[in-house]
């Protein structure tokens, strides 16, 4: 390990150092460089985060048994393996991490007067930085491609940019931390939207209709294992409610508050089962109360996921089943039933029973090209039914 950490710092310090003009082909070789730079962060902090996984258990396993264990290896005990684990940490959050994502779709129905049509929806930059026990994180969202030019009533264009999330956190511990910000829901698929994630294009139709996209204000959250492998993860908030620009001012006096509490169980390789709430006024000043199960389990190479909610603002209700098979190291399958109703309302174009089936295929992990195939099945009868397909390449940097 320090002979990685100190590579790492000299190769780091090489780059920043090194002179501003160069020809093209030196150019290309201090791009490449870069890169390599890169992945090599990422390996170490993919070994750091295996390395602390071991000790945790290693630790839980039995207080005597790691007093009594023979050292192990050359990197000494358990406790000098876990300074040296610190300072490389140390050594790599020096450095503010940039990355993101970008992708690009494409979409077709047999709708009448609905084109087939190209989308440039996201360009997200994400900026990173640790110093100590304290973490910065801000997203930078470009959607459809932000153009707008002119002034006062001139002004043209389209698109959207935000900031989609930021938030300043100080680390206690496991157990404890504290976060300030704009605050996406705790829920799995709000929290988990990136395409960059995701095995599919479209999201399911009860986010960020049922269940809330975010808030501004503060959450507590933290997780703990115990020495059966049983665990527990809490996420508690209080925010602004809804409001045109709640991430300036709430409508009302009215906070909205809630969380999440997810149990950890030791079944196959995940079984996360969660409940989530979210209470507060909306801009009316009307009460507002949602509440939510979801599960996420893993078996090797299958995942199910699925979720369902409740919001007594006009009776939303929704819910998704997600399986999915990772069939060949970088092809994985999925289906899902997914269904959003607000209160029998047929007025509502969103609510409607959709069926998609579709694949995802990642040549490299940073890298996904998707494809699916829906079938939309709206509660209001006089509307149109639809079959489309929709496809998307993903790039993460």
């Amino acid at each position: 390990m320090k002979i990685l950490k100190n590579f790492l710092v000299v190769f780091m310090l090489g780059a920043v150092l090194a002179p501003s003009a160069f020809a093209d082909e030196e150019i290309d070789r201090l791009k490449s460089e870069m890169q390599s730079m890169r992945d090599t962060v990422t390996q170490l902090q993919q070994t750091i985060a295996q390395m602390q996984t071991v000790i945790e258990r290693h630790e839980a396993a039995s207080p005597a048994a790691v007093s009594a264990a023979p050292a192990p290896g050359p990197g000494g005990d358990v406790a000098d393996l876990r300074s040296e684990v610190e300072d490389l940490k140390g050594d790599i959050a020096r450095f503010l991490k940039i990355s993101g994502y970008y992708d690009f779709e494409w979409l077709m129905d047999d709708k009448e007067a609905s084109p087939n049509e190209f989308k440039q929806h996201h360009l997200s930059f994400f900026f990173d930085k640790r110093i100590e026990d304290w973490h910065f994180f801000t997203e930078l969202e470009f959607e459809y491609a932000f153009d707008f030019a002119g002034s006062g009533g001139g002004v043209t264009g389209g698109g959207e940019a935000k900031v989609e999330t930021t938030w300043l956190e100080y680390n206690h511990n496991d157990l404890f931390n504290i976060r300030g910000g704009k605050l996406l829901m705790p829920q799995y698929w709000t929290t988990n939207h990136y395409p960059s994630q995701t095995v599919s294009t479209s999201r399911p139709l009860i986010v960020k209709n049922v269940i809330p996209f975010d808030t501004t204000g503060v959450s507590v959250y933290g997780t703990k294992y115990f020495r059966n492998e049983w665990g527990g993860s809490y996420n508690l908030f209080v925010g602004n409610g809804e409001a045109a620009d709640r991430s300036k001012d709430d409508a009302n006096e009215d906070k909205v508050w809630g969380g999440k509490l997810t149990a950890h169980m030791p079944f196959f390789d995940r079984f996360d089962v969660a409940g989530s709430t979210y209470i507060g006024s909306n801009a009316s000043s009307k009460s507002e109360w949602m509440w939510g199960v979801e599960t996420q389990i893993n078996i090797k190479d299958f995942e199910l996921l699925a979720e369902l909610a409740h919001n007594n603002n006009e009776g939303q209700f929704g819910y998704y089943v997600q399986p999915s098979y990772r069939f060949l190291p970088k092809w994985t399958t999925f289906y899902r039933l997914d269904t959003r109703d607000d209160n029998n309302k047929i007025d509502d174009p969103d609510d409607a029973l959709r069926h998609i089936v579709g694949l995802r295929y990642q040549p490299l992990t940073a890298i996904s090209l998707k494809g699916e195939l829906y079938q939309d099945t709206p509660d209001d009868r006089t509307r149109e039914r639809a079959n489309g397909f929709i496809s998307s390449v993903v790039i993460f940097f």
